[in-house]
């Protein structure tokens, strides 16, 4: 995922967790179908971090093997082999993929939690609106 569908995902879940007296009947049929939405968008997301980290597994040992056997200069620690490898540009570019999708997942996990919390939610509202118009529990 990039950041502008990010974005446009974060203004849609911002819209789609929002709780009012108006839309509360029908954020409480939506609640799962929400939730199924998001779960699914994780689930995709996680298999993306998967091949992200496995590729950069692939470059770390591609740059692990040139700097201990074939590099001219002999680097004499675990330490500067990894300040080396960590320096590379290809290393860098799915590194910071890797952290992006990090930051996507984390947020995917919160609106799901908040999305299962809405039930609660909507719950007690209802029980207050109730009260409040004399209906009872």
């Amino acid at each position: 995922m990039d950041l502008e569908t990010f974005n446009k995902l974060k203004a849609k879940a911002t819209k789609d967790v929002k709780l009012t007296k108006e839309n509360l009947l029908e954020q409480s049929y939506n609640i799962a179908i929400n939730y199924q939405i998001y779960l699914d968008i994780l689930s995709k997301e996680q298999q993306e971090i998967y091949k992200l980290e496995s590729q950069l597994d692939v470059v770390y040992a591609k740059w692990l093997k040139y700097y201990k056997f074939d590099d001219q200069y002999e680097w004499k620690t675990t330490k500067e082999i990894d300040r080396m490898i960590f320096s590379q540009d290809e290393y860098i570019e799915i590194a910071q993929k890797v952290n992006f999708q990090k930051i996507v997942i984390d947020y995917l996990d919160k609106l799901l939690k908040n999305i299962h919390s809405m039930t609660y939610g909507i719950r007690e509202i209802r029980e207050i609106k109730d009260l409040l118009e004399g209906k009872g529990v």
